[in-house]
């Protein structure tokens, strides 16, 4: 009997049951977590399939898929990846989608944003009989609600990390899925300055101030300036450029076409040279590059130099600052023009 191809499931196991027609996409699974980045983004363009693959990731690593492994990925690339295999749940998942997060006003924002932890929370209303939790943990629990204010929303998740890793010894992943939906809506209505402060917020508790948080894998469809939302991050990793490009070829079924191959030739040329030797310094938990080598390497240490010498001649960095120069020197003939019609006095430029 052939497979159908199924449209709108997302969730994972669901699909792998009915057995749809299923392109394997469990690679990313095993690429994702070997990268070992604290928080990626991703992002792709619409009906790319990104929910479903994001519950494929939660469904790979949460404790409530722990004896389901061999059911649901068996005969999938994952699943032949023994060091990947011995990872199937083993970890608290938080799974969070600001899909339908489509508030009018910044209010409701607030409102629906708090629903929304709230029904997270519901999922984890046995860590208020745990043993295992601090009691001021469990009433810092108990003040998550539908009704609180943005300041306690902000750092509600935080909190629940905190619990969870109480409870379990174990550090939760979080996904979230769509986290530029409210982002979108708040621009189109217009009431985007304050959602980009709560946001803000909210990331800066949840993915780069929390102690509790192993790893985090957000999906969107725009990528949103890092001055916005992610102006306080130094650890986000943004899977674009020739991604989103080739994410188009794939998703547009443009796979056997020159383009796709020559990406392909494109990425292959560019690794064939990457080696060597990195130095890293461990200190107070951080580690700190201290020096990279290769012998590819196209810095020379010989050429290097402020000293007068047959290696550099110094006198050509000035062609490179005047050519750079350049469109700031014609904005500043214009600007003269401008105001010197307008009567405004402004500084001679030579």
């Amino acid at each position: 009997m052939a497979r159908t191809v199924a449209i709108g499931i997302q969730n994972f196991e669901k699909y792998i049951e009915s057995k749809c027609f299923y392109v394997d996409k469990t690679k990313f699974i095993g690429e994702w977590w070997k990268a070992s980045d604290d928080t990626t983004v991703v992002m792709r363009p619409r009906r790319f399939g990104k929910t479903l693959t994001m519950d494929m990731v939660k469904t790979f690593f949460s404790l409530e898929y722990k004896d389901k492994g061999e059911k649901i990925f068996g005969g999938l690339e994952i699943w032949q990846d023994e060091e990947m295999k011995a990872l199937q749940g083993t970890y608290p998942v938080i799974f969070l989608t600001f899909a339908a997060v489509k508030p009018n006003s910044y209010e409701n924002l607030i409102a629906q944003i708090n629903s929304l932890f709230r029904g997270v929370y519901s999922d984890y209303d046995f860590l208020l009989s745990s043993d295992k939790v601090k009691i001021n943990t469990k009433e810092s629990l108990k003040e998550i609600n539908e009704k609180m204010s943005p300041n306690l929303s902000i750092k509600s998740i935080n909190v629940l990390c905190g619990a969870i890793f109480e409870h379990y010894g174990k550090r939760p992943i979080i996904i979230l899925d769509e986290y530029d939906t409210p982002m979108l809506e708040a621009y189109a209505k217009g009431y985007w300055e304050e959602t980009v402060e709560f946001l803000r917020g909210f990331f800066n508790f949840t993915f780069k101030t929390n102690p509790y948080l192993e790893r985090a894998l957000m999906t969107g469809i725009t990528r949103i300036s890092k001055e916005s939302i992610f102006s306080d991050f130094n650890h986000v990793k943004l899977v674009t450029m020739l991604s989103d490009k080739y994410a188009d070829l794939v998703y547009n079924g443009l796979w056997f076409t020159p383009l796709r191959e020559a990406l392909d030739a494109f990425v292959d040329k560019t690794q064939e040279n990457v080696t060597g030797d990195v130095k890293l310094k461990l200190y107070k938990g951080n580690i700190i590059p201290v020096s990279v080598t290769s012998p590819y390497s196209l810095y020379s240490s010989a050429m290097a130099t402020f000293d007068e010498d047959d290696c550099y001649n110094q006198a050509d960095s000035a062609g490179f600052i005047n050519l750079y120069g350049l469109p700031l020197k014609v904005r500043a003939l214009n600007d003269k023009a401008l105001y010197k019609k307008e009567g405004i006095h402004f500084a001679s430029v030579d």
